[in-house]
């Protein structure tokens, strides 16, 4: 009889043990699966992010354009050269000196300082409408560049923060593995005491190898 009950004790022990190693790995397990469906989901995002960066990069030359255009928006300096290479700029000027001439000309006013007043006038008539159609496409311009950069701090502050949280879930899920697999662990060894407590016939033994092992 005893020897049967040896023998069933034993198996109880043998079932506690494996129990306890199972929910072990269980938990060891699931740490890994959590841990690794974060990292695809980290990697996801940064594949998006560097998407996203890619096309707004396409955006790069336009936007360089203008900040090297930018010195025209106040520099009356880059505005002169702009209207000296500017084609239009002297056909404008030249049909506009043309009328005045003419006109000045069928008078007899060629000499007179109203001829002389438009034909001055004539320059900025000629230049104005140039020079703010050029301030307008350089703030475009510089636009684009605003928004590529505005567009590219926000793909990078999205991605930081859709990546905080998940690596702190990586930190939870490793520490809660570990947490498992010990508690899985020192559930484990509280079984086999309580076993040996019976096999010792009262319990006694078993307190007796708690206080030695725990």
């Amino acid at each position: 009889m005893a020897a049967v009950t040896t023998a069933v004790v034993a198996a109880s022990a043998a079932a506690t043990a494996y129990s306890a190693d199972q929910a072990r790995k269980a938990s060891k397990d699931a740490a890994r699966a959590q841990t690794q469906a974060g990292r695809e989901s980290i990697s996801y995002q940064e594949q998006q992010a560097e998407r996203g960066l890619g096309l707004m990069q396409q955006l790069d030359p336009v936007a360089q354009r203008g900040l090297e255009a930018s010195s025209f928006l106040a520099d009356p300096a880059a505005q002169y050269e702009f209207l000296q290479e500017n084609p239009i700029f002297q056909q404008a000027l030249d049909e506009a000196r043309s009328t005045t001439l003419a006109r000045a000309s069928a008078g007899g006013r060629l000499g007179a300082g109203d001829t002389k007043s438009e034909l001055a006038r004539n320059v900025l008539l000629s230049s104005l409408p140039l020079i703010d159609r050029q301030r307008q496409d350089v703030g475009n311009l510089l636009n684009v560049a605003q928004s590529g950069i505005s567009g590219q701090a926000n793909i990078l502050q999205g991605l930081s923060a859709g990546v905080s949280p998940v690596i702190t879930d990586i930190g939870a899920a490793r520490a809660g593995g570990i947490m498992g697999a010990n508690q899985a662990t020192q559930q484990g060894i509280q079984n086999m005491f309580g076993i040996f407590g019976q096999m010792a016939g009262g319990g006694a033994f078993g307190k007796d190898l708690q206080g030695a092992f725990g």
